[in-house]
């Protein structure tokens, strides 16, 4: 009988990781350990250089979060978590699948498309922000990661102290509402992500130089300014913008160092939108949240809240309510504004898959659990509360006199020649209609301010105005959603 050769593999160095890795008592411990091997590879052992604070940097977290979970003071669920600090700290495959072990947490299956993505991450050293457009680029959900707090927004990524010749001096990224006051009236705009650009500014200087001072902005479309500071005054270096280089002889920055701290605002700005993005994602954030929608000439109130009595469940509850009945689930995670912006926009600004319900009702008597019954009957006087501030006009699902004026009103309905509309000689870019009202398709008068109420209930033609009188009798009586009375009734006391 042939003897079978021996592979020439050396067992005492595999015998001798598997004892060491077992030794391991903690997650903590294991961790630890990490970022004093990692401390003394990449940062000549300085504790100030790489800490359990720049791991949080790099990971976009509060610091005194993250220590908390890696001390088991506090867990967390989110597996994206543990996954982005072991790339923080540049583990190997091995080393991560021990540190998920010891938290504990499913390790990485290669069966799995995500996970064999992430793994091959591990082998080229992606960092956190590579890991997270890797996945981006290819269809997957970048990693879920709680972020708690404004110091970590502002903290995007982490850069060895001798990667750049400039220090930060300060650093602002302000979100502001470009939807403008509208926002709070008009429920077509109160929730939406991209209702937000950035102001962007970072001072920096030489590193181990007082001066000078240089200011970098960037505006919403990216184009950036560097200023140098003289005296008190500002003045312009260099612009990427079109009519200061045309009009004030400035040119583009070809600085590398400066460009690099351009590209580091950008990151900044990209984070703190980022960070933005995922509060709006997530009830929690506003206890509860209503929106209310003109679904075909019927009107449906929809609603969120959050289960604040045992955060520790992590319990989202909704509310759905129109003339074909009410609808009440609960779920694990938020669900709101994959309803509120439709499925497909959801997909491509979040690139995750919505999460299962947990439970579902049509009626409060069918639901056994009196906590969550309190949680429903929550909603349910919200929800009437939202249609009472409908139907009074201190709220719309379209602000329309806020936004248009009567001559776009007169375009957007397609009444110009129905109104005799025509042009004062002293007002060039407006138009007047003649007539103070019309007569619709149901044979009844169409005002101005009927045009206007439709336009605020995102009612799009004169024929769907009078379709829906029609049915409901007037405009205020589509405002009323019976089963959403009945139901709150129900548990009135």
């Amino acid at each position: 009988m042939r003897k079978t050769q021996q592979p020439s593999y050396d067992y005492s160095k595999l015998i001798a990781t598997a004892k060491k890795e077992s030794q391991y008592e903690s997650f903590s411990t294991f961790i630890d350990e990490k970022i004093h091997e990692c401390r003394e590879t990449y940062y000549a052992g300085e504790a100030r250089s790489f800490n359990r604070s720049t791991l949080a940097d790099m990971i976009g977290i509060d610091a005194s979060t993250l220590t908390k979970i890696i001390n088991g003071s506090q867990g967390t669920r989110k597996r994206d978590l543990i996954i982005a600090l072991c790339f923080a700290l540049q583990l190997s495959e091995s080393e991560t699948a021990l540190a998920l072990n010891l938290y504990p947490m499913s390790p990485l299956n290669p069966n799995n498309l995500r996970d064999l993505v992430i793994i091959q991450a591990l082998h080229d050293g992606a960092s956190v922000k590579e890991l997270d457009d890797i996945l981006t680029t290819h269809g997957f959900p970048q990693l879920n990661i709680l972020r708690s707090n404004r110091k970590s927004e502002e903290r995007a990524f982490y850069i060895p102290l001798d990667s750049t010749a400039y220090e930060e001096v300060s650093l602002e990224v302000l979100p502001y509402c470009i939807a403008g006051d509208d926002s709070e009236l008009s429920l077509h705009d109160r929730y939406r992500p991209d209702r937000y650009d950035y102001h962007s500014e970072m001072i920096i200087q030489e590193k181990g130089k007082d001066g000078p001072l240089y200011r970098i902005s960037r505006d919403d479309d990216g184009q950036y300014d560097i200023e140098v500071q003289t005296g008190e005054d500002w003045n312009r270096l260099y612009s990427s913008g079109y009519l200061h280089q045309k009009y004030d002889g400035v040119k583009p920055c070809e600085d590398s160092e400066l460009l690099n701290e351009i590209a580091k605002l950008k990151e900044y700005t990209d984070q703190r939108a980022r960070y933005v993005h995922s509060m709006c994602n997530d009830t929690r954030n506003y206890i509860s949240r209503f929106d209310a929608v003109n679904d075909h000439g019927r009107l449906v109130v929809y609603g969120e809240g959050f289960g604040f009595d045992a955060p520790e469940l992590s319990e989202y509850f909704q509310l759905e309510a129109s003339s074909d009945g009410c609808w009440f689930t609960v779920s694990n995670t938020s669900r709101f504004l994959e309803k509120y912006l439709g499925q497909e926009k959801w997909m491509k600004l979040y690139g995750t898959l919505p999460s299962p319900v947990i439970r579902s009702f049509k009626s409060l008597d069918d639901i056994t659990s009196k906590r969550w019954r309190d949680q429903f009957q929550k909603l349910l006087y919200s929800a009437c509360d939202l249609l009472d501030q409908l139907r009074t006009r201190k709220l719309f699902l379209f602000n329309a006199r806020a936004w248009i004026d009567i001559d776009d009103l007169m375009h957007a309905f397609h009444v110009e020649e129905a109104f005799e509309c025509y042009q004062p000689d002293d007002l060039q870019y407006e138009i007047i209609p003649k007539k103070e009202q019309i007569t619709g398709p149901d044979g009844k008068p169409v005002t101005v301010d009927d045009l206007y109420r439709a336009a605020e209930l995102e009612i799009p033609t004169v024929e769907d105005l009078c379709a829906i009188r029609t049915r409901y009798g007037s405009l205020e009586q589509f405002l009323k959603i019976d089963t959403l009375t009945e139901q709150k009734g129900t548990y009135h006391e």
